[in-house]
């Protein structure tokens, strides 16, 4: 038979085994919920990546807005131009009889469509190159910037035809500064900034100028050559706007180069960081195979072990069979015991009754006298007789007496013996005003109490309420004295320590006065010069309300406030 400290130590082996496979347990939960933190923080990185992605196509959007916006503003300012100059030139030679004009008319038309053709090509820009890659961008730009320089030549080309066929005889010797000034033109025409209207204005300016000096056969050339250097002093300006602003195009096409590298390694580390998560995985399945392996083989240590609990039971079953026919032997006892005690009690109750018989015979009269009446007076001279029965009902009686007098003496103490109707009630006329008198102690001032009550105020045309607070606090008595007059010349005296605690008490007072009264009233205050009261601080001990004044002196009602 398997001894109990075998089965103690099998147990310890299954506890051990059983923590160490919650310990292992423990770190697989650890395990996954660095793996859920991991998914987690990779996706975080991919709602930043899409993010990220978003702002690169709103930055393209932008991109493409801007570029097609310039475009639009320079085809409109070209054909501005163009139709300015078929204008002028029309107006130029609509005088002139010379056979060569429908030559000119024509070269202008042509010159118009070439640069209509050349305003289309640069309108072929297209998001879809701008995204394909810098290096496509960049050369898109610089061929549509080429084929709209080559077109501008052709149309300048036209142009000085167009000024080759005008006979300038009439110029008489300034033919040659006319030509100068053309070629000027011409240059100035070569430098010429697509987005400048105000410089193109200055042109056609400048080209009207030259057709009054055809016209009227006399200029002074030199304000048309300041024109047109002025003119060509802006284009430079202009021109080296436009090569900053392609290093600015350079520059953002730059930086969405650089989002879109930072999108692929962000990418690329979201993947390491997925194909380590793989192998932590990985590592996690093979641990908890183990672990599974370890609990099928404890399994069966279990199964050993159940059989050894098993025999155990058994020989505890045996041992509670004992145990019960001792209890059986215990309670049969118990039995005995309360025989023996029911015996003990009826011999017991039989002594008692044999005593008390014994004593009745022997003294009955005496017993007798104990039966009679209690007479008890009450504070009316009223007599009311009690019977009793036995001296404990007589001591009941007794008791219940000592107990009323005593509570009788407590609310005479607590009344205090004091007259509080004041001795001028009976030689002045006011005094049959109702009136509310509220007695007040000194304050200890080392417990903070109120002791007995020795001062009075006494209110003429108080209202019939029992206040449940006085409404007069704690105030400091003193030699400042404050009289209230009232319609019906009865008065309120307050004697406090100066004229503000004065006025705070009398402030106090006047929510309780019947409002008939109040508007008026009217007082004086002031230092008194007779004999002096103590300053000390008073508080109110209770108060007493007299409705027909020193007609009743008995009170209406009293209300303590301590």
């Amino acid at each position: 038979m398997t001894t109990c400290s075998e089965i103690n130590s099998e147990l310890g082996v299954i506890s051990n085994a059983a923590a160490s496979i919650n310990g292992k347990l423990d770190q697989i939960s650890s395990n996954q919920n660095q793996i859920f933190s991991r998914l987690s923080s990779i996706e975080q990185k991919l709602n930043s990546l899409e993010g990220r992605i978003d702002a690169i196509n709103n930055a393209i959007d932008s991109l493409e807005n801007i570029i097609i916006t310039g475009l639009n503003s320079v085809k409109e300012i070209i054909l501005n131009a163009i139709n300015g100059l078929f204008e002028l030139l029309s107006n130029l030679l609509g005088g002139n009889s010379n056979d060569r004009t429908g030559e000119i008319l024509a070269a202008i038309q042509e010159a118009r469509s070439a640069l209509g053709v050349a305003i289309a090509d640069v309108g072929r820009i297209t998001v879809t190159q701008i995204r394909a890659s810098e290096s496509s961008l960049q050369d898109s730009i610089s061929g549509c910037c080429n084929s709209l320089s080559g077109q501008i030549s052709t149309a300048i080309g036209l142009l000085n035809t167009i000024l080759n066929c005008i006979d300038c005889n009439d110029a008489g010797d300034r033919t040659g500064e006319i030509l100068d000034a053309i070629n000027s033109l011409r240059r100035l025409i070569n430098e010429i900034d697509c987005g400048s209207g105000d410089l193109l204005t200055q042109i056609l300016a400048a080209i009207a100028a030259l057709a009054a000096l055809l016209r009227n056969n006399e200029c002074d050339i030199q304000p048309v050559l300041q024109s047109i250097q002025n003119c060509c002093s802006t284009l430079i300006a202009l021109i080296k706007g436009i090569d900053f602003d392609t290093s600015g195009i350079t520059l953002a096409i730059n930086n969405v180069g650089n989002k879109v590298t930072n999108v692929q390694n962000t990418t690329n580390t979201i993947q390491n960081i997925a194909t380590q998560n793989t192998t932590v995985l990985n590592s996690v399945d093979a641990r908890t195979s183990n672990i599974l392996n370890q609990v099928n083989n404890n399994s069966n240590t279990l199964n050993s072990i159940d059989a050894s609990v098993r025999n155990i039971i058994n020989d505890l079953r045996s041992i509670d069979n004992s145990v019960t026919n001792n209890n059986n032997q215990v309670t049969n006892l118990s039995n005995d015991i309360n025989n023996v005690t029911n015996t003990i009690d009826l011999s017991t109750g039989d002594i008692i009754n044999h005593i008390t018989n014994e004593v009745t015979s022997t003294c009955g009269s005496t017993i007798q006298v104990l039966t009679g009446t209690l007479p008890s007076v009450d504070c009316d001279g009223n007599i009311t007789s009690h019977t009793y029965d036995g001296i404990q009902q007589m001591l009941t009686i007794v008791n219940n007496n000592i107990n009323s007098i005593v509570s009788q003496i407590c609310e005479i103490d607590k009344n205090e013996a004091i007259a509080v109707v004041p001795e001028w009630w009976q030689i002045r006329l006011e005094g049959g005003t109702r009136q509310f008198i509220i007695s007040f102690g000194e304050v200890d001032p080392d417990s903070g109490k109120t002791t007995h009550a020795k001062y009075t105020i006494t209110i003429p045309h108080f209202k019939n309420v029992k206040p449940q607070f006085c409404p007069i606090p704690r105030y400091k008595k003193g030699n400042y004295e404050l009289i209230a007059y009232f319609k019906d010349n009865s008065k309120l005296i307050i004697n406090a320590f100066n004229e503000y605690e004065c006025e705070r008490v009398y402030n106090s007072i006047l929510p309780w006065i019947e409002q008939e009264y109040i508007q008026s009233i009217k007082y004086k205050v002031g230092k008194r010069v007779s004999y002096p009261f103590k300053e000390i601080w008073v508080g109110p001990k209770f108060g007493k309300y007299f409705s027909q004044g020193n007609r009743d002196l008995n009170p209406d009602w009293t209300v303590y406030f301590e």
